[in-house]
């Protein structure tokens, strides 16, 4: 059985989650949000931001530092539930890309954190059970 290539899968998750960071950043002029108030606006562009960046260099680096898609969960949670805390949930449009794209970015950044987990569990077994 050939061995997952734990560094690949954490490149390919971190790389959705640039693209991720990237439709946030867009997102308030795709929808024709960002002239609606500055909250939603500027949630999405500072959280896009900072998920991008952050994705950019776990990318860079996928054996290591696990801890940057943890900060992507917590953003992707921010996201979900900025509306409510900003109060824009009424706004349709700007809610649902925030909570579709929140939840998305939550999804892909377990999935880059468990690959540098799965990758240490795997390289710590001992020689019989490998």
């Amino acid at each position: 059985m050939r061995d997952l290539d734990y560094g690949a899968q954490a490149r390919s998750a971190s790389g959705l989650n640039i693209l991720l960071g990237i439709w946030l950043v867009i997102s308030p002029w795709v929808f024709g949000y960002a002239a609606s108030g500055p909250a939603p606006m500027w949630n999405s562009v500072v959280a896009g931001a900072l998920v991008l960046i952050l994705a950019a260099t776990r990318f860079s680096r996928p054996h290591t530092a696990p801890g940057l898609s943890w900060a992507n969960l917590v953003l992707g949670l921010w996201t979900i539930a900025s509306p409510w805390i900003y109060m824009y949930q009424s706004r349709e449009s700007s809610m649902w890309d925030n909570v579709a794209t929140g939840v998305a970015i939550v999804l892909v950044a377990l999935w880059s954190a468990s690959m540098t987990a799965a990758e240490a569990r795997h390289q710590h077994r001992p020689l019989e059970q490998m």
